[in-house]
């Protein structure tokens, strides 16, 4: 395999210092001091628990759905998967970008994970939260998109395709591991697998299990055969994406990842 451009390395690179910008610059806005998203939600959380009241707790979190939901298009590095916000009774499913390391124990790199926060409310005033890997890209990939892509490719852009990605990701829910698993983003094909994951014990002591959608690859979609059955499979999932999508924009509590443009 050859290696990739240096080009395609520095891209990689300015896209991991903006997205460390972007996660400091919103945990800070959503809670003062904090400047990684899962010590920002987790503060929010601890927030609610002090608030006691329903009342209180859900204004709380209609608080933080509207922040993430008025981030700048240019600045996005969240997305409301779903929201809702009663006076007594509220939720918020939110999926967050970073650059780390893989969320799981073993790989040694770096890359996009994305993970999905939930919050809730009921009536009661007894509000937890969950934490669950949704998807990584892995570096690797990120720097074969910006090779194989037929035109240059922004922040924003990027940021899109990743969220496509995560969309993906949460659609499947949780999924036998190593299945392999596909995604049409217009110039290239994401290529990679499904692993089952559990994220870190809630307040309750109890671990929430799902699936992961870990891309390794972006292969460039013009080089492929039309019949690869990776292409069928990529484009059947675009359009999962986008269908799902699309139902988002037509419910006002459950705002979605902006859809994936097929190029």
């Amino acid at each position: 395999m050859s290696p990739t451009p240096t080009e395609s390395r520095i891209f990689a690179t300015r896209y991991q210092r903006e997205a460390i910008r972007l996660e400091q610059l919103h945990a800070n806005n959503i809670a003062p001091g904090h400047t990684k998203w899962v010590d920002a939600m987790k503060a929010v959380w601890d927030r609610m628990d002090k608030a006691g009241s329903p009342l209180k707790q859900s204004a709380i979190v209609s608080k933080v759905i509207n922040y993430v939901s008025n981030i700048k298009s240019e600045e996005k590095i969240a997305f409301p998967l779903a929201a809702y916000a009663g006076k007594r009774t509220a939720g918020l499913m939110l999926a967050t970008l970073e650059f780390d390391n893989h969320p799981l124990v073993g790989p040694n790199e770096d890359g996009v994970s994305v993970v999905k926060f939930t919050l809730k409310v009921p009536r009661d005033g007894n509000s937890n939260i969950k934490v669950t890997p949704l998807a990584y890209i892995s570096r690797h990939a990120i720097e074969r998109m910006h090779e194989r892509r037929n035109r240059p490719i922004t922040h924003a852009r990027a940021t899109e395709m990743f969220a496509a990605v995560a969309a993906l990701g949460f659609m499947i829910g949780f999924h036998e591991e190593h299945n392999a698993m596909c995604l049409d983003l217009g110039d290239v094909l994401a290529v990679g697998q499904m692993r089952a994951v559990a994220g870190p014990p809630n307040n309750e002591g109890r671990r929430s299990y799902g699936s992961m959608y870990e891309v390794r690859s972006m292969l460039p979609i013009e080089e492929l055969d039309p019949n690869d059955l990776r292409l069928k499979q990529g484009r059947v999932a675009l359009a999962a994406v986008n269908e799902w999508v699309e139902g988002g924009r037509k419910d006002r509590r459950a705002p979605r990842p902006t859809r994936p443009r097929q190029q």
